[in-house]
């Protein structure tokens, strides 16, 4: 939308659907003021979305190995327990799951001091939330959900319930992210005898 002589204006709307985590609207805004033919500002803010996978959210799982200690154990004086040891790690899916957002901000410039010079300087921020994992293997052991063998527990133990067989996690919204940085450009356009049209093309 060329709203003044010197000012754009942009929006967006994307909508989606998903039948278990339902409906989301994610807006994005943009504009673009240039007061001289060499100059321009320039800038976005956006929202995100990301629904839970499949493989997260669905029927299955996810089963490798690890190590890990036994705290129960270890508290118990089975001292061999309180050394990290071999276990299968059975990651489920979690129908609870809530979508990961994220938010984005752009904003920079953009500078021609020269016919066939280019500069441009943009400087970005990226928030993450609700981020998916696999749960920690630590805090699923904390949280009683293990599988032991109790043929294993050691004589003369009271309460040993035997060593951990497998670790049940499940995907979890553990985390936030937040990362922002600069980028740079510079284009310089020149020509070799005759031919023309050869450009220089730098990015930091």
């Amino acid at each position: 939308a060329p709203v003044h002589q010197t000012l754009e204006l942009s929006a967006a709307l994307r909508a989606d659907h998903y039948n278990d985590v339902g409906d989301s609207y994610t807006p994005k805004f943009g504009f673009k003021w240039s007061p001289l033919k060499t100059f321009a500002a320039r800038g976005t803010y956006a929202r995100g979305f990301r629904a839970p996978s499949t493989a997260e959210n669905g029927v299955g799982g996810l089963a490798a190995f690890s190590t890990a200690a036994d705290p129960l154990r270890c508290s118990l004086g089975v001292e061999s327990a309180c050394d990290p040891a071999s276990v299968a790690i059975i990651t489920s899916p979690n129908p609870a799951l809530s979508p990961e957002k994220a938010r984005t901000v752009n904003l920079g410039v953009i500078w021609d001091p020269y016919p066939r010079t280019n500069i441009a300087i943009d400087v970005w921020e990226i928030k993450r939330k609700n981020e998916i994992n696999q749960e920690q293997i630590d805090a699923a052991i904390l949280a009683g959900r293990v599988s032991r063998d109790p043929s294993t527990a050691a004589a003369g133990i009271p309460g040993d319930p035997g060593q951990i067989t497998a670790v049940l996690a499940s995907y979890v919204n553990s985390a936030s992210t937040e990362v922002r940085g600069v980028d740079v450009e510079f284009r310089q356009g020149f020509s070799i005898g005759r031919a023309s049209g050869f450009v220089i093309d730098a990015k930091w």
